[in-house]
């Protein structure tokens, strides 16, 4: 099967899975079944901004970029009353301006489809209609498997101690994570490192009942951000250029421990890795890298 095409009115069990996605509900998202062209709406709210007086959080932005990919997928696929099984391998997003005051809409075009793979981009733009970030997807249409040992795959004690100390910037920036974000804590922050622990909680978890991968998405954000402000005390702002993410497994009953790393830094760019692992098993459930501008 392939395509080029968004679904214009979605079928109704879809409809109501995604009514069932915890993470949606805490972010306010709105879903307009019958307009493609207006599918997801982020209604403002102060408690999505980054920071006080700041812009909206380029890892809730991410959430819409995928979760619209992902249902124009799911139709595509017949996948209505299941968007567990419509899974996101890899995404890229890249940000082209701040979404500030005033709602955003999400949209996604399915590029193509196959029985087992699926390509689809997304778009965001703000109230005037400006563009404000692209997301390019791949899913996979497959029943969940369990993940497997990757011998390859550093472990998660070779990249944390398990110590907590987030430091006199940490202690800052985590007041200010948890004032919109519960389900995050700030465990660790040095020069060019940070750990964050995403709870598993009812709020951070999709219609599948897995930890949503938006939510993945805004941690990975987040330690990148935050490992950037540790590499040098002058930095007193930064936003997110791009940011991508490969999914190796859905993450489910357990919190998660996601480290992120900077590798390095080239004029006002710095990069940075983010891996994600499940604090209790240490399995891999996802890596990627931040480009941060200062």
């Amino acid at each position: 099967m392939q395509m080029e095409s968004i679904s214009a009115g979605l079928p109704e069990p879809l409809t109501a899975a995604y009514a069932q996605d915890g993470w949606a509900r805490f972010l306010g998202i709105a879903l307009d079944p019958r307009d493609p062209a207006r599918r997801l709406r982020l209604a403002y709210d102060t408690r999505l901004l980054n920071a006080d007086g700041g812009v909206i959080h380029g890892g809730i932005l991410a959430t819409l970029l995928l979760d619209a990919a992902r249902i124009e997928t799911a139709a595509a696929w017949g996948s209505a009353g299941d968007l567990g099984s419509v899974r996101p391998l890899d995404g890229q997003i890249v940000y082209l301006r701040p979404a500030r005051e005033g709602d955003v809409i999400a949209s996604a075009q399915l590029l193509r489809a196959g029985r087992t793979l699926a390509f689809a981009s997304s778009e965001i733009r703000d109230a005037q209609g400006q563009l404000v970030a692209q997301g390019q997807w791949v899913f996979a249409h497959a029943a969940e498997d369990a993940p497997e040992a990757a011998p390859e795959a550093p472990a998660l004690t070779q990249v944390w101690n398990g110590e907590a100390d987030a430091g006199r910037m940490g202690v800052l920036l985590e007041a200010n994570m948890k004032k919109r974000l519960p389900g995050l804590s700030l465990r660790q922050m040095g020069p060019g490192r940070c750990v964050i622990e995403v709870a598993d909680i009812a709020d951070m978890r999709d219609a599948g009942g897995a930890l949503a991968g938006g939510a993945l998405l805004l941690a990975c954000d987040n330690v990148g951000v935050f490992a950037g402000f540790g590499l040098n005390a002058r930095i007193t702002r930064m936003s997110t250029a791009a940011l991508k993410l490969s999914f190796v497994a859905p993450a489910r009953d357990e919190p998660l421990i996601v480290v992120g790393r900077s590798l390095g830094k080239a004029g006002p760019l710095i990069s940075n890795q983010s891996l994600v692992y499940g604090r209790d098993s240490g399995r891999l459930y996802a890596f990627g890298t931040v480009t941060l501008a200062t």
